[in-house]
């Protein structure tokens, strides 16, 4: 049996409604606390353990981090060893019309891994092996973060790097798939070819 491929850990501990950070909506005009589920292999030991990011889907108009498959991904991932989170990140009142309003969700998605690597030593996280997984909009949010280039900060947890190791997109999109460069994070694609909302 081998850690990271087999499933080594019968138990998986759930911490639910961790504040990771804040910003204003663009739906009340207010500030909202961004909130992530934590997830870890119950009594695993490990201090240097890979991690992943789980992006809910909904059009950046609705979803939820408790999204069933999320947190099935999350069990299966937990019990051969790996840490995830499963994150909320700011929605907007209508479908976005622009780049703009989908980094208001890629900064949401940077302050959560920059928090990953902040309680990097509390959780037994690795820093160098943090992955993202998105489906849909979470995809979309996920291939911006690592390759648009954006430069998308803010939402909290200042002065630690934001940059993932791995991209799982789930039927997502690049909105320009010239920016990926060679030497950024590998990517892992699965979309179905019937797909009629996203080409």
């Amino acid at each position: 049996q081998a850690r990271y491929r087999d499933a080594l850990f019968t138990g998986v501990t759930v911490t639910r409604d961790i504040p990771y950070g804040s910003a204003i909506s663009p739906k009340t005009n207010t500030t909202e606390v961004l909130r992530l589920d934590h997830f870890t292999p119950t009594g695993d030991t490990e201090k240097l353990r890979p991690a992943v990011v789980l992006v809910h889907g909904g059009g950046f108009t609705g979803g939820d981090k408790n999204h069933r498959y999320l947190k099935r991904f999350a069990d299966l991932a937990c019990k051969r060893g790996y840490v995830a989170v499963s994150i909320n990140y700011r929605l907007l009142p209508s479908r976005p019309k622009s780049l703009a309003e989908i980094l208001i969700s890629v900064a949401d998605f940077k302050a959560a891994v920059r928090y990953l690597r902040k309680n990097a030593s509390t959780w037994g996280i690795d820093k160098d092996r943090i992955a993202c997984l998105g489906s849909s909009a979470g995809a979309y949010i996920c291939m911006e973060a690592a390759y648009g280039n954006t430069g998308a900060g803010g939402s909290g947890n200042p002065g630690y790097r934001d940059d993932v190791q791995v991209v799982i997109d789930l039927w997502g999109a690049l909105l320009d798939p010239k920016v990926i460069q060679g030497n950024e994070a590998p990517l892992m694609i699965i979309h179905g070819t019937l797909d009629t909302i996203v080409p």
